[in-house]
């Protein structure tokens, strides 16, 4: 007897996989899809078996990167702050979904966590 789920793979764009993901990414904590049907922004490659159900996914989704960073050694430590609250500035009225930034150096590590941003755990990996 054939006990192998039969699946369908779709490729998914924009509100399509916002309705059909966000469900189970906000059921694990990850940033939703933001629905826009511009396939550039949103695409996702999903797998559902014969009853229309979600076997696996993999999105890609554009979100900004926020860096690099530099402040000259010596210039106000006001400075790297009202840097940091600029952009976030900028993001926010953006209306930006969210933003990734890699923490180079302690000063933006610390900078980030008293913004109250989520530090992943997971690793994070570069591909080219």
């Amino acid at each position: 007897m054939n006990t192998a789920i039969q699946t369908e793979l779709r490729w998914l764009d924009g509100s399509a996989a916002a309705e059909a993901l966000n469900p189970l990414i906000e059921a694990r904590g990850g940033m939703l899809l933001n629905g826009s049907d511009n396939p550039i922004l949103t695409r996702a490659r999903v797998a559902f078996d014969e009853d229309g159900d979600v076997q696996g996914y993999f999105v890609l989704q554009m979100i900004p990167f926020l860096g690099p960073m530099l402040v000259v050694h010596g210039s106000d430590p006001v400075l790297f702050r009202q840097l940091a609250s600029d952009m976030l500035e900028f993001m926010r009225d953006s209306m930006a979904r969210g933003w990734l930034i890699i923490a180079e150096n302690p000063r933006i590590a610390d900078i980030c966590r008293d913004l109250g941003f989520r530090q992943e755990t997971m690793p994070v990996f570069w591909g080219k």
